[in-house]
């Protein structure tokens, strides 16, 4: 019945995701970018190498610890090009509880349709570059239709949903002034997310010969966020 869920890596306590909630993250293989500084490097590149979780063995554990666990964060890789998305936020819902979902929010037709299904309980884009075609390319090494990404910014500008938007900043693919033109265009949102770069299993191995920014530099960021958006978070 879930042989079709390919979960490659679970985190099973986390009070880092989603703040005021006790979560499990769950990955899925594969992404249709390569953003350097990912540190999903297994995932994104040879997602077919990593051996699947038995979901079976996820949902005994999910059920078993009900009393520490509010919701179930889905990451990647990138979630929304997975067939078995939808089937696994059904159960996760089924089963009562939260979902929030990491995205780059370039499938904005599905996340839309879980969007208004009540599949998802809480979005978080993550934006990667100042949004256009000639930036995100530099940053994600793909070509990007940015009409889906704008699209799906606007629907959630005007809607009532519970949603964040982040950006990973690092030396090596965003600037100040990209800090800043992504700020500029994100007036209105709800939530903005600074999240900082975890060194691990990176796309490319010679950023980590490049120093991330430092805390000092993330907190000038942080500020200068703070003065234009709603609220701000750094995590």
């Amino acid at each position: 019945m879930y042989e079709n869920i390919k979960v490659k890596k679970v985190i099973e306590h986390s009070l880092k995701e989603w703040e005021t909630k006790g979560t499990t993250i769950l990955f899925l293989g594969g992404c249709n970018m390569r953003c350097p500084y990912c540190n999903q490097k297994s995932l994104v590149l040879n997602s077919n190498s990593v051996p699947d979780i038995p979901y079976e063995s996820i949902r005994d554990f999910l059920m078993g610890n009900r009393k520490w666990i509010d919701g179930v964060v889905i990451s990647g890789g990138e979630p929304s090009i997975n067939p078995s998305l939808t089937f696994l936020l059904q159960d996760l819902k089924r089963m009562g509880f939260l979902t929030k979902v990491l995205t780059n929010g370039t499938n904005e037709p599905l996340l839309r349709k879980l969007i208004i299904s009540k599949l998802i309980d809480l979005i978080s884009i993550d934006i990667k570059a100042p949004i256009n075609e000639i930036k995100y390319k530099e940053v994600s090494k793909v070509n990007i239709d940015m009409r889906n990404l704008k699209n799906l910014l606007t629907f959630l500008k005007t809607s009532s949903f519970n949603y964040e938007i982040s950006v990973t900043p690092h030396p090596s693919t965003m600037t100040e002034e990209d800090f800043e033109d992504i700020v500029d265009s994100l007036t209105g949102i709800k939530k903005f997310v600074i999240r900082k770069i975890e060194i691990g299993d990176l796309l490319d191995d010679n950023l980590r010969n490049i120093e991330p920014y430092s805390d000092e530099y993330i907190n000038m960021l942080y500020l200068k966020a703070k003065r234009s958006l709603k609220e701000c978070v750094v995590r």
